[in-house]
């Protein structure tokens, strides 16, 4: 009986260090994704006068349930788009732990989508996703949920423009709008062939827009 006893608890503590272990390395990886340093990308667009002042990034992270919902894509006061960028989770690619479609403690990005609500907690838009990709399997890649893996050490964002490098497709991608349009520039830096996939029935989180 006490050896049997012996085991069990020998058992539970393994149990209960691997389950440690476990938390204590999910928690790290998260650590480094929200606190990767200053935002370095460099690219040729500078912000305004005063957008040097104004981080977009305020409000886009914290515990998913209690966030601000806020996106730092782009939009023009009153204008009929809001484009900026969709992630996934770090473990099981959940999409859409802020409403928004983008979640500060993700490491992934889907694409990059026209529609969202901001600092609500409502998922809605996600429509027209816009997703820059490379290789023959490209198309395969996305749809069995290969997302690019981004950094935000790699990442910008100031009013009006947003910026993101997105490493092993080798792509910068960079969004701008108007009052009506959602402005794409993709620069492909690899020798593997562009693609640029358009998903037109995709929807935030897993859902799909029927008319698309």
């Amino acid at each position: 009986m006490k050896r049997l006893l012996k085991r069990l608890l020998f058992v539970f503590g393994i149990l209960v260090l691997a389950s440690f272990l476990l938390l204590f390395g999910i928690g790290f990886h998260y650590y480094r994704i929200v606190h990767p340093g200053t935002h370095k990308l460099q690219v040729s667009v500078e912000p305004g006068k005063y957008g040097r002042w104004v981080n977009p990034f305020i409000g886009t992270g914290g515990f998913p349930w209690v966030c601000a919902y806020n996106f730092p894509g782009v939009e023009t006061p009153f204008g009929m788009v809001r484009l900026g960028p969709e992630t996934a989770s770090i473990i099981l690619n959940k999409k859409a732990l802020s409403t928004s479609g983008y979640y500060y403690g993700d490491d992934k990005i889907i694409g990059f989508s026209h529609t969202r609500l901001n600092g609500t907690g409502a998922t809605d838009g996600g429509h027209f996703l816009v997703v820059p990709a490379t290789g023959e399997n490209a198309l395969k890649n996305y749809r069995h949920g290969r997302y690019a893996k981004f950094s935000h050490r790699q990442e910008i964002a100031f009013p009006g423009y947003y910026a993101v490098m997105l490493p092993k497709p080798g792509v910068l991608a960079e969004l701008t709008a108007t009052p009506r349009v959602g402005v794409h520039r993709y620069t492909f830096s690899r020798n593997e062939a562009p693609h640029i996939l358009i998903d037109v029935s995709h929807a935030l989180g897993d859902k799909r827009s029927k008319d698309g």
